[in-house]
């Protein structure tokens, strides 16, 4: 066997590649149609259509999701307040109490403050 021998072999096997018959494809196509015509699905009432076009306005779930922990991050910060905040804040307080510089404020002195615990 030469390599020309292989190449007319692949040859006819392309050539000759069987399908599918048109009553098969057709069959095929009908039961396809039928199983998809079960899929559509059921109608909103109308009272609850508010909620999904307003989410979408808003970009979605993810967004809304993102938003809400944003909200509750910020409400844990205001009510929990941590030391480093309220010592900013003290900081900022004494500082233009005094009627310095703004721009002499140092609102990180070190970061030794940041190591301590409690």
């Amino acid at each position: 066997m030469q390599e020309t021998d292989l190449d007319h072999l692949f040859a006819t096997a392309r050539a000759g590649r069987p399908g599918p018959s048109a009553g098969l494809t057709a069959r095929i196509m009908a039961d396809a149609d039928a199983v998809q015509a079960g899929f559509k699905p059921a109608p909103i009432p109308a009272g609850r259509r508010r909620w999904p076009g307003w989410i979408t306005a808003m970009g979605g779930n993810g967004v809304l999701a993102g938003l809400a922990t944003a909200a509750l991050a910020g409400l844990w910060l205001g009510f929990a307040q941590p030391a480093p905040v309220l010592t900013l804040t003290l900081t900022m307080r004494e500082a233009f109490a005094a009627d310095a510089d703004p721009w002499a404020i140092e609102l990180i002195p070190s970061l030794d403050a940041f190591g301590l615990e409690g």
